[in-house]
């Protein structure tokens, strides 16, 4: 009884997983990062609790969409996915992962150089591997810019290890999708930045900064003034 209620179980897990996987593709492929990343989750799960190898596959996927749809839902967080953490498959994504999410963009580039051609090539992504480089690329941008109101599109280009076409574009699709805002003065090959919350908290910090560093200053003048002072006065009463 225990069997072929154990064999009904797996077989509806099958059914289930094979269900997800066709609607995923669907997503995958309208773009529907959002939906895919739902289905790719369920899929997962049922492939790992079958032990199926496809269970590793749907974890990469959902790693890449995770990014490419700005979840703030690490999938190596689940209980499920820790036996990939050390995988040579999911490792580099995986630290790419955590890398976006906690806005590391030093470490991102460096996994950039170093995996990115590798993963460029890995057969399973290819079909999404030109929104997942270009999600990476607009996280970088994003973080790259916040610092200033003015930018060159060479700077930002040379930065980021493309052309200044591409960087253009990167940005383009940034401002119209309200993640920016600013516009590109294309005579000048400037991103011109509407001053955000962050640039205005910054100029506050950076000129409080400046004014706690300039009091400081001034009191330790004080104070060498008052010590060469009373310094000035005992040699006055000695002599």
């Amino acid at each position: 009884c225990f069997f072929f209620s154990s064999r009904r179980r797996h077989t509806r897990c099958r059914e289930v997983s094979w269900a997800r996987r066709c609607v995923q593709e669907t997503d995958l492929k309208e773009k529907n990062w959002e939906k895919a990343q739902e289905d790719l989750l369920e899929s997962f799960k049922s492939y790992q609790q079958l032990a199926n190898p496809k269970a590793k596959l749907m974890l990469k996927l959902l790693l890449v969409t995770s990014m490419v749809g700005s979840s703030e839902i690490n999938p190596m967080t689940l209980s499920e996915a820790k036996v990939y953490q050390d995988d040579p498959d999911i490792g580099p994504i995986a630290s790419l992962r955590k890398a976006y999410e906690e806005n590391k963009i030093p470490q991102l580039k460096s996994i950039m150089a170093s995996k990115g051609r590798k993963l460029a090539e890995d057969k399973e992504l290819k079909d999404y591997s030109a929104e997942f480089f270009k999600a990476i690329k607009q996280k970088i941008l994003l973080e790259k810019i916040m610092s200033y109101t003015n930018v060159s599109l060479s700077y930002l280009a040379q930065d980021l290890g493309v052309s200044d076409a591409e960087v253009k574009a990167l940005l383009v699709e940034l401002i119209l999708d309200e993640k920016v805002e600013g516009k590109i003065d294309e005579s000048k090959g400037f991103l011109e930045l509407k001053p955000s919350e962050r640039n205005v908290l910054e100029m506050k910090r950076y000129i409080s900064l400046e004014k706690m560093a300039n009091n400081l200053n001034s009191m330790f003048t004080s104070i060498i003034d008052s010590v060469c002072s009373q310094y000035s006065l005992s040699l006055i009463h000695i002599s």
